[in-house]
C-alpha cells in the first residue's frame, strides 16, 4: 500500500514542509509540500532521507567497545542507556581530570547543517556543568587531532512515519 503523508523535515531549523511516500511502512521518497510555507522546495538532504534513513550501515542501537585497550580490534556490543551515558560521563570527567576543562571543546555546525544546531543552547549548558567557559561556534578544523568527539543526532523524522 502506497500513502503520501504530510509533514515536515527535521533535518535542520528550516522545517521544509514535505510530503512522505511511503510504501508498506517504509519511506520512499521525500518531496516539497508546495502547499505549506516552507515547501516550496526541499534540500538534497531533504530529498535523501530515504536514503539515510534505511542505509544499511546506519547506526541503530547503543553500541559500546569492549576491552578497548586489551585486545587491538575490539567488537562492538550492544549496551543500555545507562552504560552508555556513564561511559560517556567517565570519559568526559576523565578528560577534564587529566586536562582541565579546557581540554573538551563544544562545536555546532550551521543552522542548517543538522539538527544538533537546534540544541546549541543546551549544549552550552552541558558544557557549563564541567565548568566550561569557552564554546566554539565556528566549524571545528581539526577533527583528527582531537582527543575527543562527541556527536549527538536524531531519528524524529524515521519514528514519525
Amino acid at each position: 500500500m502506497i500513502e503520501e503523508k504530510v509533514g515536515f523535515c527535521t533535518l535542520c531549523k528550516s522545517q521544509c514542509g514535505t510530503i512522505n511516500v511511503v510504501e508498506n511502512g517504509w519511506l520512499k521518497k521525500v518531496v516539497p509540500n508546495l502547499d505549506h510555507p516552507t515547501g516550496k522546495a526541499i534540500c538534497l538532504k531533504g530529498r535523501s532521507t530515504p536514503e539515510i534513513v534505511h542505509n544499511s550501515r546506519r547506526l541503530r542501537r547503543r553500541s559500546g567497545a569492549r576491552r578497548r585497550r586489551v585486545i587491538p580490534n575490539p567488537q562492538w556490543v550492544q549496551v543500555s542507556w545507562d552504560e552508555a551515558l556513564d561511559e560517556i560521563a567517565d570519559r568526559l570527567k576523565g578528560h577534564v581530570a587529566r586536562g582541565g576543562p579546557e581540554s573538551v571543546a563544544f562545536a555546532v555546525t550551521s543552522g542548517s547543517s543538522s539538527p544538533l544546531s537546534d540544541s546549541t543552547y543546551w549544549i552550552l549548558r552541558f558544557g557549563e556543568l564541567i565548568e566550561r567557559a569557552a564554546f566554539d561556534w565556528d566549524f571545528v578544523r581539526d577533527w583528527t587531532n582531537a582527543p575527543c568527539l562527541v556527536r549527538s543526532d536524531n531519528d524524529r523524522l524515521a519514528r514519525s512515519l
